[in-house]
């Protein structure tokens, strides 16, 4: 008996060292998340394609996942809400989720998320109309509706010169209020990198850049684009994305000031350009900026045909911080591996840094969540020498797009599973 009582004590405070652990999740699948799964799929109805692109939690543990929803004709942008134990929130949208169609629109498509103060929920992508693509904000309430206060009945487009593609792909919320916006413009020979800033209203903030837009040519026949942006401490706005000079693509990272000018003490006049070893493709697909004002990206690199996983850490002016790597890059990529792509990137409170994406061995791929020290060594205390992988019984597909961390140290990711038919949205947990 004294036994038995022995060990239930043990349990009890192995499970409190867990729970409280500063260092964060040690990496496997949390089966109190939608029990006993330890994940959750949601699908459409039949014929309906569906995917997570984003995710975020609120100050009360609901998390919250950003999509699109293939119906048999086009894509809708999807929201689902969900409570910190895995179930659908019910109070949100419908039985969980808020399916969106702009009106007289041929497609639209969810891209970037980000949560308000308020609760309030800002979604920024794309709607094409008349077969033309422009970049589109909206913003629903914190019980899934469109907010009507916002725009003109919840939502904005935007449009370049001309008749080309405009595409929103991130989006972050200032302290303020104010929405930055972030992707790519393209108009006749030129594609450029596209920052846009509205007031809390929806209107575009005229004191940024040229009437509220900011946009980065790298030069004649470069073709540049922005994925992802953070606010940094002095409230300039960090870019991360693609430039592509000479058929060769780098990783691109700008820093624009808060009223939307190239950021002169940053990099060689604001820019920033990587390439990695072989002088192939790179990409910045993810930002985030650590207390001291560390820059972190994370994409991917190709070698010889295969992708494999890029982290990269420039110091607050661009340059490369030499401590992370030992030269401020590293990469990751098995042997046998086709491709290995990061697109999610959270960073702990104790410096270690999150990645979320996929791995492919050829035949399928895997969910994979890779967790790095501050140096920028994998952490071998996580999962299997740092690297979590997950596949859902019976998928042949399995991705992440996106991770959060919530307080206590687990992790969510979001992405998509298919089941040999269609995709469903796919929510994990790990501690």
């Amino acid at each position: 008996m004294l036994k038995r009582i022995l060990l239930s004590l043990l349990a009890i405070l192995l499970i409190g060292c867990s729970e409280n652990d500063p260092k964060g999740a040690r990496g496997v699948l949390d089966r109190s998340f939608n029990p006993p799964a330890g994940y959750a799929l949601h699908q459409g109805a039949p014929g309906q394609q569906e995917r997570g692109v984003e995710t975020a939690l609120q100050p009360d543990g609901r998390i919250v996942v950003l999509g699109y929803r293939h119906n048999g004709l086009n894509n809708d942008i999807l929201l689902l809400r969900y409570n910190a134990d895995g179930s659908p929130d019910t109070s949100f949208g419908t039985a969980g989720a808020a399916v969106f169609d702009v009106p007289g629109s041929e497609d639209e498509k969810g891209l970037g998320l980000a949560l308000q103060a308020d609760g309030k929920i800002v979604v920024a992508g794309y709607v094409r109309i008349n077969g033309k693509r422009d970049a589109l904000v909206a913003r629903f309430t914190a019980a899934g509706g469109l907010d009507g206060t916002f725009g003109i009945g919840g939502y904005v487009t935007y449009a370049g010169a001309g008749d080309g593609t405009d595409i929103a792909f991130g989006v972050v919320v200032q302290g303020d209020g104010r929405i930055v916006v972030v992707g790519e413009a393209r108009h006749q020979d030129s594609q450029d990198a596209l920052l846009l800033r509205y007031n809390a209203d929806g209107t575009l903030d005229r004191t940024f850049g040229a009437g509220g837009v900011f946009t980065y040519n790298g030069g004649p026949g470069a073709a540049d684009k922005g994925f992802a942006a953070a606010i940094a401490p002095d409230g300039g706005i960090v870019l991360a994305g693609s430039s592509i000079v000479a058929a060769k693509e780098d990783a691109l990272v700008l820093k624009v000031t808060a009223d939307g000018r190239l950021d002169p003490s940053f990099g060689a006049g604001g820019v920033v350009n990587y390439s990695g070893p072989g002088d192939e493709s790179d990409y910045g697909n993810a930002v985030a900026l650590e207390p001291d004002g560390r820059i972190v990206i994370a994409g991917a690199s190709s070698r010889g045909g295969q992708f494999d996983i890029l982290l990269l850490r420039l110091r607050a002016d661009g340059r490369r911080d030499e401590s992370f790597a030992g030269s401020g890059a590293t990469t990751f990529g098995r042997p046998g591996d086709l491709y290995d792509y990061a697109w999610g990137l959270a960073i702990q409170p104790d410096g270690k840094i999150l990645l979320a994406g996929a791995t492919s061995n050829g035949a399928d791929n895997d969910a994979l969540i890779l967790r790095y020290l501050a140096d920028g060594t994998l952490d071998r205390g996580f999962a299997s020498g740092g690297v979590f992988t997950f596949a859902v019984p019976g998928s042949r597909e399995d991705s992440l797009a996106a991770c959060a961390l919530e307080p206590g140290g687990r992790i969510v990711a979001a992405g998509h599973a298919n089941d040999g038919q269609r995709d469903g949205v796919l929510v994990i947990r790990v501690q």
